[in-house]
């Protein structure tokens, strides 16, 4: 039953090309009871924290009624936003103009 509920999940998330094309982790599925968490990382360039949130967060909505018609509902929603290591940029700007 596990693999089921997995394959239904990450079928839905592969479906949403939005979704997908800014997913750059593994889908990590923890069960516990009926319950299923799925953590992933999330990249996306807002220009800040509150603006990449909301963006993940509507990303999301846009599988859940699909999710829904499969018999699974999304209980909560986290989204915990941080700034991209730019450091790479830095050293290159550095490279190329000095």
């Amino acid at each position: 039953m596990k693999e089921k509920i997995v394959e239904d999940i990450r079928s839905a998330f592969e479906k949403d090309r939005t979704l997908s094309k800014n997913i750059t982790s593994n889908l990590d599925f923890t069960f516990s009871g009926y319950k299923v968490k799925v953590e992933y990382a999330f990249s996306c360039y807002d220009e800040n924290e509150a603006e990449a949130e909301s963006f993940s967060n509507y990303c999301l909505q846009n599988i859940r009624q699909g999710l829904e018609e499969q018999g699974y509902t999304m209980e909560k929603v986290t989204c915990e936003a941080s700034e991209m290591d730019m450091t790479w940029l830095d050293r290159m700007e550095e490279i190329w103009f000095e």
